[in-house]
């Protein structure tokens, strides 16, 4: 989330401490205030319906695809250059894992696997990239595996999963290597596309400072 400046026209905030920090926001008195690409599927969705949260900011951007109310605007990592070029794929299949929400999954030796504590951007996307086929669990181990232009197979732990507007091919914890074969790739201009929304959305914060 963004820290505000007392003479700022226009403030922008993102990541999920937006919820923890609602009342806080509305507190403040900023000409304008602009929600950018957070998730709101799930609890969140029905949460921004009840509290009508799109009255109190100028503009509201969110990641999951047809929420009432918002802009739909992916996940601005895609703006990340280490999506450009990504080298050829060395493995058939790759695993990258969330480290907290991975108690019953099934990580089978052999597989080359990693979980989503790295903080290094260009290390994680070369992982990601170096499997044809990419099976997690992490939301954004998704979302960057389709950017890649890899088969992608992901194992979804909650509703926010679902807020893709093109659907990964979903599978099981358990049974997931059964099923890599019907993984699928995103098509070819979904990193394109996903820019070009983050562009558009930032054209309408430009407006918001006259």
């Amino acid at each position: 989330m963004s820290a505000p400046t007392p003479d700022s026209d226009v403030v922008v905030y993102g990541g999920g401490q937006i919820y923890r920090k609602i009342q806080e926001i509305h507190g403040q008195s900023h000409a304008a205030k602009v929600i950018w690409g957070v998730g709101m599927v799930s609890y969140r969705r029905r949460w921004l319906e009840r509290k009508n949260i799109s009255r109190n900011f100028a503009l509201v951007g969110c990641r999951d695809y047809g929420v009432r109310g918002t802009t739909y605007v992916p996940c601005v990592s895609c703006l990340n250059k280490g999506f450009d070029a990504p080298d050829p794929p060395k493995h058939d299949v790759v695993l990258y894992w969330h480290k907290r929400k991975s108690e019953n999954l099934m990580i089978p030796e052999g597989i080359p696997s990693m979980n989503n504590e790295q903080d290094n951007m260009a290390a994680t996307l070369a992982f990601i990239a170096s499997g044809d086929t990419v099976v997690t669990n992490s939301y954004h181990g998704t979302y960057w595996a389709m950017l890649l232009g890899r088969k992608v197979l992901c194992l979804p732990y909650n509703e926010k999963f679902k807020g893709f507007q093109e659907m990964p091919t979903l599978a099981s914890y358990q049974y997931w290597q059964g099923e890599t074969k019907q993984a699928r790739r995103a098509k070819p201009q979904f990193l394109q596309e996903c820019r070009m929304k983050n562009q558009e959305f930032y054209e309408k914060v430009i407006k918001l400072t006259g």
